[in-house]
C-alpha cells in the first residue's frame, strides 16, 4: 500500500494541474458519478480550498467514491480514517 505522503503528493500534483475548478461543477459531475471528480472535491474539503475544510465531508466523498471500487478513493478513505481499507469500508 502506498504510504499517506505519496498519496497526498500524487493528489495535489494533480489538482495543481488545474487550479481553476469551481466547486459546484465538481459537484455537479460527483453527482453524476464522475469519480475523478468526487476525488477533486473531497481534496479541496480536506485542504479548504474554494469549500470549507471539512473533513467529515471529505470523509463522505472518498466513502461514495470507493463504493465505487475507485481504489485510489478507499486509500484515501483509509488515510483520512486512519484505518485499513477494509477496515473503513
Amino acid at each position: 500500500m502506498l504510504s499517506a505522503a505519496v498519496l497526498t503528493l500524487a493528489l495535489a500534483a494533480s489538482l495543481q494541474a488545474d487550479p481553476s475548478e469551481d466547486p459546484a461543477a465538481l459537484r455537479r459531475a460527483c453527482a453524476l458519478k464522475d469519480n475523478a471528480a468526487c476525488m477533486r472535491l473531497a481534496w479541496k474539503h480536506v485542504k479548504g480550498e474554494g469549500v470549507l475544510a471539512d473533513p467529515s465531508a471529505a470523509a463522505r466523498l472518498y466513502r461514495q467514491t470507493c463504493d465505487r471500487m475507485y481504489a485510489s478513493a478507499c486509500d484515501m478513505l483509509s488515510t483520512l480514517t486512519g484505518r485499513a481499507p477494509e477496515a473503513a469500508m
